[in-house]
């Protein structure tokens, strides 16, 4: 089997004249119409977090956009008639420029953001923990990023690869299929501080798709150091100059609450 993957890379040094983005949009979007209707002109576009993919499209992932938070994500999953609260990746950047891979929950009604060290050690076959704000898990603190895409799971941090799937609730009931040869999105951050966006194609001929674990060292490969998967499947989706340079495995781009931009300030 084949394999094709698609990558975009904003360096530092462009980054006077070009910068990436959060795009969110309620009831939706395909990446190419995000892409038309930006203000800016967008170069690249993919598709962001998780969502529900019927009716409402509601987004599934956190999503900051002008530093305001447009999506909180889904706080709580039920596992066996039991409700767990995942600390799931996102990937973001804070007001200095630095580019931040977080284990992050919005706490509290007012969904205040706060990042973990780690996740909180989720397992279903226990009870549940209890849900996290400023003390819990260890660690905790206030996180400020003026754009944020959540996913999960982190895929790497500092380097070093996170296995943490369990933690973060990408199980089989997810329906992420972390084992299994898949299309996949990442957000990335290379060791020169470059923001990469990585698509790879899958479920056709052409490509077989990657495992999570494939994926991860996909982008050890391209220098990255700090990693977070998208929502991947039929969703994953390159929009290059306006037109889609990869093949979606659903044959056509979905609609999506949320996007991914690299465009011109």
């Amino acid at each position: 089997d084949g394999l094709e993957a698609l990558y975009a890379r904003l360096r530092p040094s462009a980054r006077a004249t070009l910068e990436w983005d959060v795009l969110h949009r309620a009831g939706g979007q395909t990446p190419s119409q995000f892409a038309a209707t930006s203000p800016r002109r967008v170069w690249v576009a993919v598709n962001g977090g998780y969502y529900e993919g019927a009716g409402s499209r509601q987004s599934f992932s956190l999503a900051v956009q002008h530093d305001t938070l447009r999506a909180a994500g889904a706080k709580q999953l039920t596992r066996g008639g039991l409700a767990y609260f995942p600390t799931r990746a996102a990937f973001g950047e804070l007001a200095d420029g630095r580019l931040s891979a977080a284990w992050a929950y919005p706490v509290g009604a007012a969904n205040v953001l706060h990042e973990y060290p780690a996740p909180a050690p989720i397992d279903p076959a226990r009870p549940p923990l209890p849900q996290p704000d400023a003390t819990f898990p260890a660690g905790a603190q206030r996180w400020r990023p003026v754009r944020a895409i959540g996913g999960g799971p982190m895929l790497l941090r500092d380097g070093a690869r996170t296995p943490t799937e369990a933690a973060e609730l990408i199980d089989a009931a997810s329906g992420i299929g972390a084992t299994t040869r898949n299309p996949r999105t990442a957000i990335a951050r290379l060791g020169d501080g470059s923001l990469v966006l990585l698509v790879v194609d899958g479920r056709s001929a052409r490509s077989r798709g990657v495992t999570l674990d494939e994926l991860r060292d996909m982008l050890l490969a391209l220098g990255a150091t700090d990693a977070v998967n998208l929502d991947g499947g039929g969703s994953s989706t390159m929009v290059v100059n306006g037109v889609v340079a990869n093949a979606p495995s659903d044959g056509s781009e979905r609609v999506m609450p949320t996007a991914v931009v690299i465009r011109s300030r």
